[in-house]
């Protein structure tokens, strides 16, 4: 392997190094790509570090920044307050109480409509 293709290589490595160790950098990489790994980012938006990077990002947008706040602290959270069973499926979703007070639900209603609208999906309304 030649030199030029030694640097590139480990200048990649090094940056999926940081990528990977640097929550903040990470949010970052994400909010600049247009392509956007949805799973991915699911997965650290439990990390509060990711989270605050994201919401430090002069990329991400109001929505982005809301969504990453309301279903990040319900992901992290470990306060559950009930189960309730979904009416259609053999599903049951749990409903957290998050840091500000407010509650969160699993399904995905609140996840993708509700937590960044600031309004409660039907598995919260129903424990009232």
């Amino acid at each position: 392997m030649t030199f030029q293709e030694l640097v590139p290589s480990f200048s990649n490595e090094l940056e999926k190094i940081s990528f990977v160790l640097l929550p903040k950098t990470r949010a970052k990489k994400f909010a600049k790509t247009d392509k956007k790994d949805w799973k991915l980012f699911e997965k650290l938006i439990k990390n509060k570090r990711f989270q605050a990077g994201i919401l430090e990002s002069k990329l991400a947008d109001k929505k982005l920044k809301s969504y990453a706040k309301n279903f990040g602290d319900y992901a992290a959270s470990k306060k559950t307050l009930a189960k309730v069973p979904s009416e259609r499926i053999s599903k049951t979703y749990l409903i957290k109480k998050l840091p500000d007070g407010r509650l969160g639900c699993g399904c995905k209603d609140w996840q993708y409509v509700r937590s960044h609208q600031g309004t409660d999906c039907k598995h919260i309304r129903s424990l009232s």
